[in-house]
């Protein structure tokens, strides 16, 4: 602002300036400026809190955690894996699990039955014991690594009617709930397998 302009500001006064001068001469380029300052807030906001895809994957060890390996592959798995909803970013967790605790007990029985965990790398040991168990058959080895991978498909635990009779839900409403989780299980399962079957590919 020029001093001629300032002047009559101050002879205007303030407030007379900003209803008879701002208001008429400049009012549209103030709207312009709060709609794009709006625009460029919501961009930021929509940015930083772009939707994440948390991924498990649940690597048994029997004696030795090869945390290289397993960083390696939460790096394949993040590069190929796709965000749920299709756009967004896919933030992958190893987590290594030891075969058997300090006493030497065998475990990780309930994180097998746990239908979240979909993805599975086991070393050598690991998988020989659960497959004399029923499970991993179809396990195959991870390429230049001494590591297995494998896709567990554990069925959902579904709603049952009685535990929400007191809540006022119909059986319709409980079906249509385990009919959405059925097919959103389906889903990540179907999409864990093709992942799988890229990262074995190369």
């Amino acid at each position: 602002m020029d001093d001629a302009k300032k002047g009559r500001m101050k002879e205007m006064g303030f407030e007379n300036w900003l209803e008879n001068v701002f208001w008429v001469y400049y009012k549209w380029y103030f709207f312009l400026g709060v709609f794009l300052l709006t625009v460029l807030v919501l961009t930021v906001i929509s940015v930083a809190g772009k939707d994440r895809t948390n991924m498990r994957v649940t690597y048994v060890y029997a004696e030795t955690l090869n945390q290289t390996q397993a960083d390696a592959v939460g790096k394949m798995v993040e590069a190929r894996a796709v965000p749920e909803n299709g756009r967004g970013v896919v933030r992958v967790k190893v987590e290594p699990f030891p075969l058997a605790d300090e006493a030497g007990e065998r475990k990780l029985y309930g994180e097998l039955e746990d239908p979240d965990r979909l993805i599975y790398l086991l070393d050598e040991t690991s998988l020989g014991f659960y497959r004399a168990m029923g499970y991993f058959a179809e396990a195959e080895r991870m390429p230049g690594l001494e590591l297995w991978i494998a896709v567990r498909d554990t069925p959902v635990i579904l709603y049952r009617f009685e535990d929400f009779a007191d809540q006022g839900y119909t059986q319709e409403q409980i079906d249509e709930s385990n009919a959405f989780l059925i097919e959103r299980h389906g889903r990540r399962v179907q999409a864990a397998r093709e992942l799988v079957d890229g990262l074995l590919k190369g």
